[in-house]
């Protein structure tokens, strides 16, 4: 049981890190934030979306907007 909690609560840890790398590889295919937001049922506000894009490109872990 102590394997089983521990392995639950570490999946629990990681998943807001997997969930906005998810956003972000929707991000880098094209979605936009409002697509993203509807996709993700609205788990995330499309401002908030649209936060975790913006910090991304500032990084570097995406490449900037094409015009």
């Amino acid at each position: 049981m102590e394997t089983e909690l521990a392995e639950a609560a570490r999946e629990f840890l990681d998943a807001p890190a997997k969930f906005q790398a998810v956003i972000l590889k929707a991000a880098r295919a094209g979605e936009n934030a409002n697509q993203i937001t509807r996709a993700i049922g609205h788990a995330y506000s499309p401002d908030y979306v649209r936060r975790i894009i913006r910090e991304a490109r500032e990084a570097g872990k995406l490449p900037a907007r094409q015009s």
